[in-house]
């Protein structure tokens, strides 16, 4: 019994340290932001980090792949609807970066300041939004309902157009979830932009 709740003590300051993490990369910027940093926002010692994440590098991976696993389950469910259409992918894919937007929007702007290890994942997790997208599109480009269009321009122009209203949310939505007030209007235009 004592393993048991030892364990899951162990899994729930591990939460801890990664939605710490995930706020403090959002307010302060992941490079800036020290592991001392993450332990004052989890409430935990600077050494309890240590005990979850030998190294800085693991905890920035952590969440990173929180933020992946998020967008994995929400393409998930989208499968599961059994309508294969880009728009509901488009959806899914906002919904996600609604919920991470800051801490989305710190990752976007300082990944080439990352590690390799971050940066491959980062562009596995863009891959895999990528893939669900063009595998949608191909089935509506098959139908004649959008454009034939290679998938590294499909997902290029999706991905810039978002990142586009992320890096200047402060314009766009000065006072809300940028990607909350506009995500509506990104798809539409996206929309527009393929169909034939």
């Amino acid at each position: 019994m004592t393993k048991i709740c030892r364990k899951d003590q162990k899994d729930l300051t591990r939460k801890k340290l990664i939605d710490a993490a995930i706020k403090t990369f959002a307010e302060q910027g992941i490079t800036t932001t020290t592991t001392a940093d993450v332990a004052k926002a989890a409430g935990v010692s600077h050494g309890t980090v240590f005990l979850h994440f030998p190294c800085r590098d693991d905890l920035v991976f952590a969440a990173i792949r929180r933020f992946g696993k998020h967008l994995c389950a929400a393409f998930k469910a989208h499968t599961k609807s059994n309508i294969k259409d880009l728009r509901g992918v488009l959806k899914a894919h906002l919904q996600v970066l609604e919920e991470f937007e800051d801490f989305y929007s710190r990752l976007v702007m300082e990944v080439s300041l990352l590690t390799p290890r971050i940066k491959s994942y980062f562009f596995i997790v863009q891959a895999s939004v990528s893939h669900r997208m063009f595998v949608n599109a191909e089935y509506e480009m098959q139908k004649g309902k959008i454009r034939k269009i290679k998938r590294d321009l499909l997902f290029n122009t999706w991905i810039a157009l978002v990142h586009y209203y992320l890096a200047h949310r402060d314009i766009f939505s000065p006072q809300k979830s940028v990607i909350q007030e506009k995500s509506k209007a990104l798809i539409d235009h996206f929309m527009n932009l393929v169909k034939t």
